[in-house]
């Protein structure tokens, strides 16, 4: 699975990533034509985070996991004469987004009550639509509010290995399902670079763990969690300089979880299991190139 969603990743790259329109008519209302333009966007961006997840009182893991980002972009520029956004301002444009990334690395257990076990295999996916507008504020001030729908997967194995203190590890899968709900502010310092910050909550909609308990207990189906609240949240600075076919940027960022209890799920033999209560943080940094 793991070769399959990072070749998915790396096709993709394959995609035409520049084109524009000059101003066709968008529509006409009654003598008044509107006019824009559209452009495309592909972001290709590796990233290298730290990573830890915890579960208060009971365990945690950390690592440090590598990655890459890639983000496609699609955006109606009317003409800022025509359009305003529902606040007044007049609108530089509006974006549709598809954004993924896929992530792997190597973490360390620790519980007080199982013991350790170093170098876990781990890895990630996530994927999320975006839809959004940009204001400018001022002459070189934008504004851009976003919202949209996302996915994530988390696998970790330590299946078939032991911790130091004799207890058999198994594979968990994560899933959870969020809207996310943000604002991107972006400074231009002169006509080529570009300062700016995100900040955004993450809805969460829904969560479904599954255990292979059988790693442990042959034989044994694989327990299944529902997840039913919890938030997220993220932040991030930039810089970013433009060339004329392209751009390159850096950018610091966190990323965090707080998912509550989950939904009691019994076993066969009558066992009851439940997801406790855990928190991740994901702080790490992004660069990489738009065209």
């Amino acid at each position: 699975m793991k070769k399959t969603l990072l070749s998915v990743l790396i096709s993709a790259i394959s995609l035409s990533v520049c084109a524009e329109e000059a101003y066709p008519k968008l529509f006409s209302s009654g003598s008044a034509e509107y006019h824009y333009y559209t452009a495309h966007t592909l972001e290709i961006a590796p990233e290298i985070y730290q990573y830890k997840y915890e579960e208060p009182g009971l365990m945690e893991n950390d690592g440090l996991y590598y990655g890459v980002n890639l983000n496609y972009v699609y955006s109606i520029h009317p003409d800022p004469a025509d359009i305003r956004n529902p606040f007044g301002k007049k609108m530089e444009r509006l974006y549709f987004g598809l954004e993924s990334r896929y992530a792997e690395g190597r973490v360390d257990y620790e519980s007080n009550g199982t013991g350790t076990m170093d170098d876990i295999d781990d890895y990630v996916a996530e994927v999320r639509g975006i839809f959004g507008f940009e204001t400018m504020l001022t002459k070189s001030l934008s504004l851009s509010p976003y919202f949209g729908f996302g996915y994530r997967y988390l696998n970790n194995d330590s299946g078939n290995r032991q911790t130091t203190t004799g207890h058999r590890g198994y594979e968990r899968e994560s899933n959870y399902y969020y809207l996310p709900v943000g604002a991107r502010m972006v400074l231009d310092v002169t006509s080529t670079t570009l300062i700016g910050a995100s900040i955004e909550a993450d809805v969460f909609l829904s969560g479904k763990q599954r255990s292979h308990i059988g790693d442990v207990v042959p034989g044994y189906e694989t327990v299944k969690n529902d997840q039913e609240s919890g938030y997220g949240a993220r932040a991030s600075v930039f810089i970013e300089h433009e060339f004329d076919t392209a751009s390159v940027f850096i950018e610091p960022y966190i990323r965090y979880w707080d998912v509550d209890n989950s939904e009691i799920a019994m076993g066969s033999d009558f066992t009851f299991w439940i997801e406790p209560e855990n928190k991740t943080v994901e702080a790490g940094l992004r660069f990489g190139a738009a065209f």
